[in-house]
């Protein structure tokens, strides 16, 4: 890891690791809807395509091969759809194992994945949920603590 490092500067670096948390919220914020086996509410599908472009596409496509596949299997997809379009340079450099062992040392990742499993059992539980903007989700990712209700 060490001599991987050396390929990269460490200000970018710094900001793909950053642009890396950014699009895992992104991906965990999708990954509800994605995995529900419905249709992907408006505001979730017009963010995934402007995103992502084709994603959608390449997953039906992928899905319909494989129906009886895991529902974690789309959400995988996805973040690997990411991984390849949008961290070309450190794949093509030979630094893309050091920016997911950054992005994973980051508190950022652990809190999105915390927020995710408590905020899905929730949007399951409620009678009609609507799904929350990006923006909204993404700031209550930032504001959430994980304590455990002990009493």
């Amino acid at each position: 890891m060490i001599k991987l490092s050396r390929r990269v500067g460490p200000r970018t670096l710094r900001k793909a690791v950053e642009r890396y948390l950014e699009w895992e919220i992104f991906g965990y914020w999708v990954r509800t809807a994605l995995e529900s086996g419905c249709p992907l509410p408006a505001s979730v599908e017009g963010a995934v395509r402007q995103r992502c472009p084709n994603f959608l596409e390449a997953d039906a496509a992928a899905h319909a091969a494989n129906p009886e596949e895991e529902p974690h299997c789309r959400f995988n997809r996805m973040i690997k759809w990411v991984e390849d379009h949008e961290f070309t340079d450190a794949k093509t450099r030979g630094w893309f194992d050091v920016l997911l062992h950054q992005a994973r040392m980051h508190p950022r990742h652990a809190r999105v994945i915390d927020y995710w499993h408590d905020w899905k059992a929730e949007w399951e539980r409620a009678s009609s949920p609507e799904y929350p903007s990006f923006a909204l989700w993404e700031k209550a990712v930032d504001r959430y603590t994980f304590e455990r209700d002990d009493g």
